[in-house]
């Protein structure tokens, strides 16, 4: 029985945190837009040094 609340606690919970996040986006759409674009320069220089390091672990094998 306490399982069962416990559950039913955390789908309620759940939702309201859905509801919250997406009232979030709507309300601040430009600004999330702006750190999507700030943050792809960011995931481009990243993923070009871990290439860099799985290439070079490539030359010790």
């Amino acid at each position: 029985m306490a399982n069962a609340a416990i559950g039913i606690f955390k789908v309620i919970l759940g939702l309201i945190f859905v509801l919250i996040g997406i009232l979030g986006i709507l309300r601040w759409w430009n600004q999330l837009i702006e750190i999507i674009k700030g943050s792809v320069g960011i995931a481009i220089l990243l993923a070009g040094f871990l290439l860099i390091l799985l290439g070079f672990s490539d030359f010790r094998d």
